[in-house]
């Protein structure tokens, strides 16, 4: 995430309240969104879940951490980096974290019901490119047909490509998570997740006071 980014998603968790972090146009999602939930862990933050958008790029929730660690971690962060919102300085984020926060987010983009949500669009945007195919076919214009039937074998193809491998990076998404003591959960959508403790994120205010 960029410099501004990471001001406006401080600033967001300044209210105590669940925010998005979203990165458009990047050629490294996960690892610009898994930095971002790694520095809001700092701010008694917690991953949530994550999201594509298509063309508008990917999303991933972060809500407050309820445990009294994460509220402690918090206090600790805003007493040392007053000025994190507005131009200071920030925490260091620790690099295995990160990776850890890549890894569950490829897992949750990865699951069957994301994979369905792939076919629908491949062979709603084979069928588009089909149907301009046999348009441009039928009004004379040869190279274009070629050229949009040939993306609209692409999208399939794309599909099939996905199928194959999707649970292979599953099976391995979910060793490496078992090892680094994530455990498997199902959430109140029925999705299988991993969590740290095995507990689902929920709903705290890191700016409370402490009892």
């Amino acid at each position: 995430m960029g410099s501004r980014q990471t001001r406006r998603l401080i600033r967001a968790m300044e209210t105590g309240e669940p925010c998005v972090a979203h990165t458009r146009y990047s050629l490294r999602p996960y690892a610009k969104l898994a930095g971002g939930a790694a520095l809001a862990e700092h701010f008694g933050y917690e991953y949530a879940d994550t999201w594509s958008g298509g063309q508008d790029g990917t999303y991933v929730q972060l809500v407050p951490d309820p445990t009294p660690q994460a509220r402690l971690k918090a206090q600790a962060t805003r007493s040392r980096y007053p000025d994190a919102s507005s131009g200071g300085p920030i925490p260091a984020v620790d690099r295995a974290a990160v990776e850890l926060l890549k890894i569950r987010m490829k897992f949750d983009l990865s699951r069957p019901d994301r994979v369905a949500a792939t076919k629908s669009v491949a062979i709603g945007g084979g069928l588009a490119w089909a149907i301009g195919s046999a348009i441009s076919a039928l009004a004379g214009n040869s190279g274009a047909a070629l050229a949009l039937a040939a993306l609209a074998l692409l999208f399939p193809l794309m599909y099939g490509v996905s199928r194959h491998w999707t649970p292979r990076l599953n099976a391995q998404y979910a060793r490496q998570l078992t090892a680094a003591g994530y455990l498997q959960v199902t959430d109140t959508q029925g999705r299988l997740r991993y969590m740290p403790g095995g507990r689902l994120p929920g709903h705290g205010n890191p700016y409370a006071p402490m009892s």
